[in-house]
């Protein structure tokens, strides 16, 4: 059994990075063009909380290599607080992962017991952190669903993050509800062979202050192995019924999802 188990259920965020909604949605129609932005918007959003755990299961090994770039991420423990910090540092400079996205500033996480004991929880959050030049705060909170009649593990995640764009505008996914399950790889010794199954629902604000819930209409696949999510699918849904549906696959690791709108579907690059 896995000594570390980064994944766990987001507890509820008493945290708050202001208002992540406008006070009334355009009335006028969605454009095709405003959709493909929007699920841009949104796949980032979606990618990075993803890394976050991927980040996490790694704990600064050389197992898991999604983040690893000529040494420029760094990671430290903070023993002068309490409980410790684990840092994640990229540098005050982009560092280009094997996932040929940029990252610069730190990652932070903390941690309350032990995994698979009672009342463990794990928290992570940003200080400084940028995406592909995009300004990153966010916030989450793990912790463990009870066990019962020897199933696989599996988490409960509340999520905050808001996204600030190189354009000055911001994005905004707010209260992510999810469960993640492990599916593969929990009895292993190995971090590499870990696929994780997950489902749930969050609200979401676009930078043109369209207002959109949310929900995984098929469970999310993401494996450790791939820096992408292999499968799935998330439908979105505006104030005035519109949906929108990005479809991540059938299980592949690759950076290819499908977005699908009016009758319509376009590939898109992850």
């Amino acid at each position: 059994m896995k000594k570390h188990l980064i994944l766990s259920s987001l507890l509820a965020l008493a945290f708050s990075f202001g208002s992540c909604s406008k006070e009334s949605e355009p009335v006028q129609d969605i454009s095709q063009t405003e959709v493909e932005q929007l699920v841009l918007e949104q796949i980032i959003a979606e990618q990075l909380l993803s890394d976050f755990d991927l980040l996490m299961e790694d704990e600064g090994s050389n197992e898991l290599l999604a983040f690893k770039t000529n040494s420029c991420l760094n990671v430290y423990r903070d023993t002068s607080q309490n409980p410790p910090l684990l840092i994640f540092d990229f540098g005050p400079v982009n560092c280009m992962g094997l996932d040929s996205n940029l990252r610069r500033g730190q990652i932070i996480m903390s941690q309350l017991g032990t995994p698979n004991g009672q009342g463990w929880q794990r928290t992570i959050r940003t200080r400084n952190f940028f995406f592909n030049d995009h300004e990153v705060i966010a916030h989450r909170s793990i912790s463990q669903r009870a066990r019962n009649g020897g199933g696989n593990p599996s988490f409960d995640i509340n999520s905050r993050v808001k996204v600030l764009f190189q354009n000055g505008s911001d994005s905004c996914v707010a209260l992510q509800t999810r469960s993640r399950e492990f599916t593969k790889g929990f009895n292993t010794q190995r971090r590499i062979d870990d696929e994780f199954s997950i489902t749930g629902t969050h609200s979401f604000r676009t930078t043109q202050g369209r207002n959109f819930n949310a929900r995984i209409s098929k469970a999310l696949i993401r494996t450790n192995d791939c820096p992408w999510i292999r499968a799935g699918e998330i439908t979105l849904t505006s104030q005035r019924g519109k949906t929108i549906v990005i479809d991540f696959g059938n299980g592949r690791c690759d950076r290819i999802a499908t977005l699908s709108f009016n009758g319509r579907s376009k590939t898109i690059r992850l």
